[in-house]
């Protein structure tokens, strides 16, 4: 009573998604690196002084967490703009403790 589901959409999807997946979880945290060093890169060309990339490196990594939390909202079927502020919170949380420890070396 088995059928064999290698030509099927199924079969088709089995190998797909996961190539997909990875590809997609490969790339996107580069993206996301490539996004924050970028102010970095730009300082040491001289286009902006070295405290205003470190600013706009903090905002930009921001507000990749809070279109994470949108986008985990949306895939969800949530509120979108609940957990953008929650992912958003949870980052300015991170970067108060890191700098509290920073703080007290």
């Amino acid at each position: 009573m088995l059928k064999d589901l290698k030509n099927s959409v199924v079969g088709r999807a089995s190998r797909f998604a996961p190539v997909w997946t990875g590809i997609i979880n490969g790339v996107s945290p580069a993206v996301a690196a490539i996004a924050c060093l970028a102010p970095f890169f730009l300082s040491s060309f001289g286009a902006f002084p070295i405290d205003f990339a470190i600013q706009l490196s903090i905002a930009i990594a921001l507000s990749v967490m809070f279109l994470l939390g949108v986008f985990l909202g949306k895939v969800s079927s949530r509120s979108m703009l609940l957990h953008g502020v929650k992912m958003l919170s949870i980052g300015l949380i991170l970067t108060f403790i890191l700098l509290a420890f920073k703080l007290a070396q």
